[in-house]
């Protein structure tokens, strides 16, 4: 094998030159967009975003045009000196491009090969049942995938996925922008409309992906039978079935994990570079999808650290190279929000930013009863027993000297950690990404006891398909009590919203206004769809010869509607209903 300092004095090939040469171009126009725009005074700038956007970008003021010049310049001496840097080191560069190439091409090929290998090595009847898992778990996600959007998923369309991409990728003005999700939410609507399963159809697909690849997590930690116990788990969740008919991000970043998840197995034993590169990319996808992303990322960083294989040193090496490139491939992804929005936007929002010692431990018990709430969804309690039994058998009979550690230790102290060093206490549903990896502690615990107590390799396979069939029915028949019990409340929620967006479109005239509330978002989308909902809503002021609005939400309370609007109790004899329908009403404020 050639050395560095051999490898240096080989010529470069056709395609590493191209490649270099390619970035060099990307680079300078980029720096040619950037002086462009630095250069072009206000007024310009303004006109040509309001002209490529559906309506005015609000966003677009002097003051933001003034801190963006700013950030401008810092973003220019980057990009100067990255391509300085190319200029100099261009040879090296080309050089460790072709030595990338070849690990790609040996990491694609044996990726291929463990692929094929995971479906032969399981028999008719495995293929089949994993086929049906993922069928039953999409029959499942229909049952909500057509109901009417919720607010989060509202908003997400009305101010980011409906918007230019270049919105999407640079305005931040709340963590309701999953960045990467929101992307693939424009595409499915510029294709099919603005129409709720447009909206929801990439959280689907990510969703019913988690499925198979929750099975082949549990395949490598333990067995084919731990895999399959775990993605049945995972096909009936009830988190899982919501979170993947919702347009949200959460999908998304649950399979980039179990991606990273997946990889960090090969990760244990090889050097590949390609396949390293393509860790810190996914670390980086999951974290620019939902900055939360940084919970996963660091505890799969921190498995790896303590898990058998190479040397420590070397374990530390490649982790410390490959964690500081999977930040500057986040820094990047980020680059267009530290721009355009800042950096704070991010890091310092007002749901990141730490709460006092003694707020954080007053909230704290409230906190951990919302977490145990969301974890077992409708899980009846006998099984929400099994599974936490399960899960601590899976640790005890673990194989600590062959296999590399469970999951579930390094999650629950790094994350843990994490959060009492931010003295924080994120939503509930920030957590959805655990689900899997509780899935597959459990399913670890029932191959074990399983192992333990069914001498007969026959009598196992049937032990692990009853339990299994167990598992499924039982989870199924929780999930649809649910869906029962819900579902004339969402139904008139959704008549309601439609009712009234309907209303609108047909009422208000060209000075009336809508005071905001939480239904804004949700009105607003079913607008879109029969009109423009941020032209009816959002892109008017109050004025004293229109009329005034109340959107009353009555599954809500009215004082806390009231504040929203910047109402009090006092004006409740000022409202004056003119429409009402399902859920909703609407009140004209006498003035």
């Amino acid at each position: 094998m050639a050395t560095d300092n051999e490898d240096i004095r080989l010529p470069a090939s056709r395609t590493s030159r191209t490649l270099l040469a390619t970035t060099f171009i990307v680079l300078l126009l980029s720096i040619a967009a950037g002086l462009t725009v630095a250069l072009v005074p206000y007024e310009s700038l303004k006109a040509q975003a309001d002209a490529v956007s559906d309506d005015e970008v609000e966003f677009f003021t002097p003051a933001f045009h003034a801190d963006l010049q700013v950030k401008l310049a810092y973003g220019l001496a980057i990009l100067s000196l990255l391509t300085g840097a190319l200029i100099i080191f261009r040879r090296r560069f080309a050089l460790g491009l072709d030595r990338f190439g070849e690990d790609l091409r040996i990491y694609v090929r044996s990726l291929g090969q463990a692929t094929r290998a995971a479906w032969t090595e399981l028999s008719l009847w495995q293929q089949l049942a994993l086929i049906g898992l993922t069928l039953a778990g999409v029959v499942l996600r229909m049952l909500y995938f057509n109901d009417g959007l919720e607010y989060d998923e509202s908003y997400s369309y009305l101010f980011f996925a409906s918007r230019p991409l270049y919105v999407i990728l640079s305005y931040y003005q709340a963590p309701n922008n999953h960045i990467l999700y929101n992307v693939f939410m424009h595409g499915t609507i510029q294709l099919f409309g603005a129409s709720d399963w447009a909206v929801r159809l990439p959280a689907l697909i990510f969703g019913v992906a988690t499925i198979p690849l929750t099975y082949l997590l549990g395949r490598r930690v333990f067995n084919i039978q731990t895999g399959l116990f775990a993605a049945t788990l995972v096909t009936a969740s009830h988190w899982m079935i919501r979170y993947s008919t919702q347009g949200r991000g959460y999908s998304l970043q649950l399979m980039l994990v179990l991606l990273m998840a997946l990889l960090a197995f090969t990760l244990i034993h090889s050097r590949n570079r390609a396949a390293w590169l393509m860790f810190a990319l996914l670390a980086a996808l999951s974290v620019h999808t939902i900055p939360t992303g940084v919970y996963p990322v660091a505890f799969l960083w921190v498995w790896l650290m303590f898990t058998n294989g190479h040397p420590l040193k070397v374990r530390f090496k490649y982790l410390a190279i490959y964690g500081w490139v999977s930040v500057a491939l986040t820094l990047l992804l980020y680059l267009p929000v530290f721009v355009v929005s800042g950096p704070e936007s991010v890091y310092a929002n007002q749901y990141v930013v730490a709460i006092t010692s003694a707020e954080w431990r007053t909230q704290m018990p409230d906190w951990i009863t919302g977490f145990h709430d969301y974890l077992v969804g409708t899980l009846p309690i006998w099984l929400q027993l099994v599974l936490a039994a399960s899960i601590l058998v899976s640790l005890i009979l673990h194989p600590w000297k062959k296999k590399p550690w469970p999951f579930i230790v390094p999650l629950t102290v790094v994350t843990l950690a994490l959060v009492v060093i931010q003295q924080v206490h994120p939503f509930t549903r920030v957590w959805t990404w655990v689900v899997p990896f509780l899935a597959i502690a459990a399913a670890s615990g029932f191959s074990l006891l399983l192992t333990k107590l069914i001498p007969s390799p026959r009598l196992l396979r049937l032990g692990g398909v009853l339990v299994g069939i167990l598992l499924l029915l039982n989870m199924t028949v929780a999930e649809i009590g649910n869906y029962a019990r819900t579902l004339n409340h969402r139904q008139t929620y959704e008549t309601g919203m439609i009712a009234a967006a309907k209303w609108f479109n047909a009422n208000l005239e060209p000075d009336d206004f809508v005071r905001w509330n939480m239904s804004f978002p949700v009105i607003g989308f079913y607008l879109d769809r029969f009109g423009d909902g941020r032209q009816v809503l959002y892109s008017r002021d109050e004025t004293d010869s229109g009329r005034v609005f109340f959107i009353h939400d009555r599954n809500r309370e009215l004082p806390v509607e009231l504040a929203e609007a910047d109402l009090d109790s006092s004006s409740l004899e000022s409202l004056q209903p003119v429409f009402a329908k399902g859920n909703m009403t609407i009140h004209e404020l006498l003035r």
